[in-house]
């Protein structure tokens, strides 16, 4: 019965698989849809009036998400690279498709 903590050792220490394209192209999307919904937000708190500190607080966060758009692209683009050198090693580009150009697509 020794086998099994060690088992359970090895399972539970794996390195963790590197985000998907997919999982990328979705995150990259979601970092330009908040900038754009707290450009609209900061936009009507002028509009209302509101205390300047509260929208300097909304702009530092809007640089936030303008700042993670070329990095969540960045690692969309490292991982492309990553399938497409996988691919070519397990036997040729015969499994890029158009998923795979809609994802160039979007660097």
């Amino acid at each position: 019965m020794k086998w099994k903590p060690l088992l359970r050792r090895s399972l539970t220490h794996s390195p963790p698989l590197p985000p998907s394209p997919p999982s990328l192209t979705k995150e990259a999307a979601s970092y330009e849809k908040e900038a754009v919904a707290q450009e609209q937000k900061i936009a009507g708190m002028r509009e209302r009036g509101q205390d300047v500190y509260d929208i300097k607080k909304q702009e530092e966060v809007l640089q936030e998400s303008y700042m993670m758009i070329p990095d969540s692209k960045a690692r969309l683009q490292a991982a492309l690279e990553d399938l497409e050198a996988f691919l070519v090693r397990k036997g040729g580009r015969e499994g890029l498709n158009s998923q795979e150009r809609c994802y160039k697509s979007l660097i």
